[in-house]
């Protein structure tokens, strides 16, 4: 039966480039020496038109055994995917893939396709196939709309053997296709690695949320119209940590910075993401308090710890610290 199969799905092949349906993918895989896969194909089922589905791109697998096109494919979405139809594998529950049901071999590609198409939005409730999804459809209709996963589009292939990109995907609530979940959380993962869990509205960012970005840095806090603003914490690729005010994501307002490299800090006012006024803190306890251009220390007072001594003054470029007034004993308790 293998050359069957080999042979049918070469036809197959042939056939979607000639005529497949507008906004689909689908294409056989790739071996890791770069010969192509028959048995094994990538797909992607557009949401159909004015329906809760519009809009997406889901990506789905087809495994051919070496039994077809006498016994189906297995097609599978992604683990976990959210609707009454699908197995909590990804497998996907349909007569037309059942060979003790609707499955008859002369069924194609495009007609396996369109069918799941078909199913998302019309699921059927005489075959259930994950608890949770079924009950949410069958007994909270209104909120199982507003729950899904949603693939958008990767940038498709060019030319038929061009390596497939992987497209954005987002978990969570929706109303008529846009990201929403005021107090509920959502989650979105960029191709780049990137990810983001929290609340939505209207698509943006709102609310609470955290989001771990492609150089593994990531931020907690409060967001707004798509931005980090509010009270947060962000911790740096480097070590580094942030906590205190966001606005329009930039470090604004009051917040202190740890520097894990020097082990010192900065502790006071922030303005559109630079240091401006507070206190400069280091490892030995040396504090310098004043202002700050740049981020960098411009005019105030140092206490020394280690001889115990004050002295106000002033930072010159490529000068460094220059006194005003006479050292003084002092304590660091004399900068609060």
């Amino acid at each position: 039966m293998s050359g069957v199969a080999r042979a049918r799905l070469a036809e197959e092949r042939k056939a979607w480039r000639k005529d497949k349906p507008f906004g689909f993918h689908a294409r056989p895989e790739q071996n890791d020496d770069g010969s192509v896969n028959i048995m094994k194909w990538k797909c992607y089922i557009p949401g159909k038109a004015n329906t809760d589905w519009d809009g997406g791109f889901y990506p789905l697998s087809m495994e051919f055994s070496e039994d077809y096109p006498a016994k189906p494919p297995k097609c599978k979405f992604p683990a976990g995917f959210f609707h009454p139809n699908i197995y909590p594998s990804g497998t996907v529950c349909l007569s037309i893939l059942n060979e003790d049901e609707g499955w008859k071999p002369s069924i194609t590609v495009k007609q396996i396709l369109l069918g799941i198409q078909e199913l998302l939005d019309t699921p059927n409730d005489k075959s259930p196939a994950q608890s949770e999804a079924y009950v949410c459809f069958t007994q909270r209709l209104n909120d199982y709309r507003k729950l899904g996963v949603m693939t958008y589009p990767p940038p498709l292939p060019v030319e038929e053997d061009e390596e497939e990109k992987p497209g954005d995907s987002y978990a969570g609530h929706f109303e008529h296709g846009v990201r929403q979940g005021h107090g509920k959380y959502g989650k979105y993962t960029w191709s780049n690695g990137a990810v983001y869990e929290g609340e939505y509205a209207d698509n943006m960012k709102q609310g609470q949320g955290t989001m771990t970005f492609p150089d593994k840095s990531r931020y907690e806090g409060s967001w707004a119209e798509d931005k980090m603003d509010g009270q947060g914490t962000y911790h740096y690729s480097s070590g580094d940590i942030y906590t205190g005010s966001f606005r329009q994501g930039r470090k604004h307002g009051s917040g202190m910075y740890n520097f894990k490299a020097h082990s010192c800090q900065f502790l006071g006012i922030w303005s559109d993401g630079q240091f401006v006024e507070g206190k400069w803190v280091q490892r030995d306890g040396t504090t310098f308090k004043g202002s700050f251009e740049a981020s960098t220390p411009s005019e105030g007072t140092f206490f020394f710890s280690g001889s115990g001594l004050v002295q106000q003054g002033q930072y010159a470029p490529s000068v460094g610290w220059l006194s005003t007034d006479a050292l003084r004993a002092g304590t660091a308790a004399a900068l609060q």
